[in-house]
C-alpha cells in the first residue's frame, strides 16, 4: 500500500470511539492514503496551545483509543503512522525523559560575564534532550517506541507503516555566548582529532575579530557535534526502527536557511542518511507563490538519491492560515514535487475545535473548513504526480554541501542569497542537480560537475575536493570562478526559461519529465527532442486541460502549454496524436448566475458550516458573492440555464473560480476543480435548455479575519495566530466569473 499522500491528525482532545471512526472515514473519503497520529497533550506549550489531550500521553486510555484507530485504518485501507512525540520537538517523551534523568537534558557551553567558560544543563528548564548522548536516545526509545511496540507491535509493518520524528534541536550557536555542547562531546572530539576540545573553547564564542585559527576551530567543533548527533540520535532511532520492521522518517529543524543548519541541526545530509524517508517541512508559507519556491526541499531529495531511497517527504501547510486555498496548496505541492518530494503530508486535521482548541496553529484542514471540499482533487493529483522513485536518477551536477558556522548575520545572509541565486540559475537552465557531501566525492562512479559555494576550510574537505578534481571531474568555486556553459548539463534542449522547472524522474511508465510553471504567467515550453527521444504526455487524474491544450511533438520540436501553477508530466514512449479537442473552437459566452442556497461557516464555541435561509438573488455582476456579504466563508450553490444546439459544446471554461467548485449539468456531476485551469468536460447535453449548478466553496479565512479581533480580546490567540494575521489573504472572493468559453 502506498502511503502517499498523508495527513497529520492532531489529538488535541480526548477522542471518542465514534469520533475516531467518523474522522478517519472523512480522511479516507478526501483521498488520503495514510494518517499520522499526532498526540497533543494538555501540558504541551501552554503559551500557544491552551487546551489539549487530557488523558495521559501513552497511558492505557490513549493506547485503547489508538488501537481503535489502527483497526479502523485497517478497515478503511489507510496506513497508520506513529508520530514519536507529544507535541514537538521530538526526543522529550513529553518532558518525561529529562524528569527521569535530568543529566540527559540538552546542554550548552557558556561564557559567563567574568570570562569563565562552563557547561550548563538547559534541559532542566525546557525538557529538551541531549541529542549527542546515545543513552538519552535509548531512554527516549524505552519511554515511547517500546510502549508502542508493546501495545501495537502486532501491526508493525502491516497497518502501521512507520515512525516519524520531528524537529529535534540544539541550543546555542557558534560565535555567540552559548554554544551546543554535551558531556559526550569531549571524548568524541578527542577520538576524532586526537586533541582535547577544551583547548579551543575560547575560540568558539563571540570575539572582537574572528581569526583564521578561530574559523578553523569552529568548523572542527561543528563537525564533531554534527557527526555525534547523527550517530547518537538519528542513528540509534534508525537502528531500532529497522530491527522492528518500521521505516524511519521525519525532518529536522530550520532546513530552509542554510545559514541556520550549524545551530539548528548540525549536518543535514549526515543526519538524513539515517532516514528511510528523509524530509523537510513547509510551514509559515516558506513555500508560497508570494514568499518562496522551496529550493531547500532538494536537501531531502538529495539525501534520497545518495542513499537510493524511493521517497522524500514534506510536512506541509501548517501555519499557512485558515484562508489557504486549493490553488495555493496545488502550487506549493507542485513546487515540492518538481524538487523531488513525492510524499506530501498536509497538516493539521485537529480532532477538536472546541473553544481554545480551534486556535492551535490557526490552520484547520478538516471538514470544518470549506477548503476541505477541494481536497479530493488535490490528493488525486499528489498521488498521481508523486508516483515516482525519488532516488533512482543521479544528476550530473552537484552543489557541495557543508554546514557553516558564520561569524556574523551579514555573512550568513550573503551566503544564503548567493546559494539561492546559484540554485535558481541552474533551475532556469533546466539543470538537474543535487547537494553532495564530502563523502559523496570519494564514492562518485561517473563524471560530475561539482560547484563549491564559498571556500571550504576543513582540511578533509579540501583534500576530498582536490582528489575529486584530480580524478577528472570539473570543479567550480562559486562565485569566484564562472560557471561553465550549462546547456551541456540541461535535461532538455530549451535554452533558459525563468519560471519553468523540470525534474527528470523514473516512473512505472518509464523515464519521465515533470514540468511545472511556477510563474504567474501562462507559458509555452518549447524544446527540441534529442536523438532517439520520443515523448508523450501522461494523462493526469483530470485530463481536461491535456485534452483541450495537448502536448504537441514532432522530430524537431515539442510544445507544452502551461497555465500559472500547472504541473504536467511527459514520459517516454510512442507519441500519441493530439486529442481532437485540441482544435476545438472556443465560443465566448456570458452566464447569469442565481444564488440558490448558502451554507455559511461561523466561528463561535465551535466552527460550524450550516445552511442559512436565503432567498434566491442574482450573483453580483463581477461574480463575487462577498459584494453581498463581505466576510463570507462557506459554500454557495449557483444555478443558471443555457441553450445548446448542434454542434454541441464539449467543454466549459471559466476565467476564474474562487476558490473551488463542483459543476453539475442537468443533475450530473461534471467534476470538481480545486485549481486552474477552470475547465469542465460537459456530459452529453440536451438540445435546447440545459441547467447548470455550480457548488462553490471558499476557505475559512474571511470568517477567521472577521472574528479574530474578538477572539484576541478574549484570549483566544497565540503566536501562530498573530503571525498569520499579517499574511496577505490567498483569496477573499467566493464566486465565478460570468465570462466563460464553450468549446465546440
Amino acid at each position: 500500500m502506498n502511503a502517499m499522500p498523508g495527513i497529520f491528525w492532531y489529538w488535541n482532545a480526548d477522542p471518542t470511539l465514534n469520533g475516531i471512526r467518523r474522522q478517519l472515514t472523512q480522511i479516507r473519503a478526501a483521498g488520503f492514503r495514510s494518517v499520522y497520529l499526532h498526540p497533543m497533550p494538555d501540558n504541551f506549550r501552554k503559551s500557544d496551545f491552551k487546551s489539549g489531550m487530557k488523558m495521559r500521553y501513552l497511558g492505557r486510555k490513549f493506547f485503547r483509543l489508538a488501537r481503535t484507530a489502527v483497526d479502523e485504518c485497517r478497515r478503511l485501507g489507510l496506513r497508520f503512522m506513529i508520530y514519536d512525540e507529544g507535541g514537538w520537538p521530538s526526543g522529550t517523551a513529553n518532558g518525561e525523559l529529562v524528569k527521569r534523568r535530568p543529566e540527559f537534558g540538552i546542554h550548552v557551553l557558556e561564557r559567563r560575564a567574568d570570562g569563565s567558560i562552563a557547561p550548563r544543563n538547559a534541559g532542566i528548564d525546557c525538557g529538551y534532550p541531549d541529542l549527542m548522548n546515545a543513552r538519552a536516545t535509548k531512554l527516549f526509545l524505552t519511554l515511547v517506541h517500546e510502549r508502542y511496540r508493546r501495545e501495537l507491535g502486532d501491526e508493525f509493518g502491516r497497518t502501521i507503516g512507520g515512525i516519524f520524528t520531528d524537529e529535534p534541536r540544539f541550543f546555542g550557536e557558534l560565535g555567540s555566548d552559548a554554544v551546543p555542547w554535551s558531556p559526550c562531546l569531549p571524548e568524541h572530539y578527542r577520538s576524532r582529532y586526537g586533541s582535547d576540545v577544551e583547548e579551543i573553547y575560547p575560540l568558539l564564542f563571540r570575539l572582537p575579530e574572528v581569526t583564521a585559527e578561530a574559523e578553523a576551530a569552529r568548523r572542527r567543533y561543528l563537525e564533531a557535534y554534527a557527526t555525534l548527533t547523527a550517530e547518537s540520535y538519528y542513528g540509534v532511532i534508525s537502528g531500532w526502527c529497522r530491527r522492528h520492521g518500521l521505516p524511519f522518517e521525519g525532518h529536522m529543524n530550520n532546513e530552509d536557511l542554510h545559514s541556520l543548519h550549524a545551530a539548528s541541526l548540525g549536518d543535514f545530509l549526515r543526519c538524513a542518511d539515517r532516514f528511510d524517508v528523509p524530509g523537510v517541512d513547509a510551514i509559515w508559507r516558506q513555500i508560497h507563490p508570494e514568499s518562496g519556491n522551496g529550493n531547500y526541499a532538494k536537501l531531502a531529495s538529495s539525501s534520497a538519491i545518495r542513499n537510493h531511497r524511493k521517497e522524500a517527504l514534506s510536512e506541509s501547510f501548517n501555519v499557512y492560515g485558515n484562508g489557504v486555498t486549493g490553488q495555493t496548496m496545488y502550487w506549493a505541492g507542485n513546487a515540492q514535487l518538481v524538487r523531488g518530494i513525492n510524499r506530501l503530508l498536509p497538516m493539521p486535521f485537529p480532532y477538536s475545535d472546541r473553544r481554545e482548541a480551534k486556535v492551535g496553529c490557526a490552520t484547520e484542514l478538516s471538514p470544518r473548513n470549506p477548503v476541505w471540499n477541494a481536497l479530493p482533487a488535490l490528493t488525486a493529483h499528489w498521488a498521481w504526480a508523486g508516483n515516482y522513485d525519488t532516488g533512482a536518477i543521479e544528476p550530473e551536477v552537484w552543489i557541495f554541501y557543508r554546514p557553516e558556522p558564520f561569524s556574523d548575520k551579514a555573512a550568513a545572509s550573503a551566503f544564503d542569497a548567493m546559494l539561492e541565486a546559484l540554485q535558481e540559475k541552474l533551475n532556469d537552465a533546466f539543470v538537474f542537480w543535487r547537494f553532495a557531501g564530502v563523502d559523496d566525492l570519494a564514492a562518485a562512479t561517473s563524471k560530475k560537475l561539482l560547484i563549491v559555494p564559498g571556500e571550504p576550510m576543513l582540511p578533509e574537505q579540501r583534500r576530498a575536493i582536490a582528489g575529486f578534481a584530480a580524478a577528472g571531474n570539473p570543479v567550480v568555486r562559486h562565485p569566484a570562478e564562472p560557471l561553465p556553459d550549462l546547456a551541456q548539463y540541461a535535461c532538455i534542449c530549451a535554452g533558459t526559461e525563468r519560471g519553468i522547472r523540470v525534474l527528470p524522474c523514473r516512473r512505472s511508465e518509464g523515464e519521465s519529465l515533470m514540468i511545472f510553471n511556477e510563474s504567474t504567467e501562462r507559458k509555452l515550453l518549447t524544446f527540441r527532442p534529442r536523438a532517439g527521444e520520443c515523448w508523450r504526455e501522461l494523462a493526469p487524474p483530470d485530463p481536461v486541460h491535456a485534452e483541450l491544450e495537448p502536448f504537441r511533438t514532432s522530430e524537431t520540436k515539442c510544445e507544452l502549454p502551461l497555465v500559472p501553477g500547472e504541473l504536467r508530466i511527459l514520459t517516454t514512449g510512442k507519441a500519441v496524436p493530439p486529442s481532437p479537442a485540441g482544435s476545438a473552437e472556443a465560443k465566448p459566452t456570458h452566464l447569469n448566475w442565481i444564488v440558490r442556497s448558502v451554507l455559511r461557516s461561523r466561528i463561535g464555541e465551535h466552527i460550524t458550516c450550516r445552511r442559512e435561509p436565503h432567498s434566491p438573488v442574482p450573483l453580483p455582476a463581477p461574480g463575487d458573492f462577498t459584494e453581498c456579504e463581505p466576510d463570507f466563508s462557506g459554500v454557495i450553490e449557483l444555478e443558471t440555464e443555457f441553450n445548446a444546439a448542434e454542434p454541441m459544446p464539449r467543454y466549459l471554461e471559466f476565467d476564474w473560480v474562487a476558490a473551488s467548485a463542483e459543476l453539475f449539468v442537468n443533475g450530473r456531476s461534471a467534476g470538481l476543480r480545486a485549481f486552474a485551469p477552470w475547465i469542465f468536460r460537459l456530459p452529453p447535453l440536451r438540445s435546447g435548455r440545459n441547467r447548470l449548478k455550480l457548488v462553490v466553496s471558499n476557505p475559512l479565512g474571511n470568517e477567521w479575519r472577521a472574528r479574530y479581533p474578538e477572539m484576541k480580546r478574549t484570549g483566544q490567540t497565540n503566536s501562530y495566530a498573530e503571525r498569520i494575521a499579517g499574511f496577505t489573504p490567498d483569496e477573499t472572493r467566493i464566486g465565478v466569473s460570468p465570462a466563460a468559453k464553450l468549446y465546440l
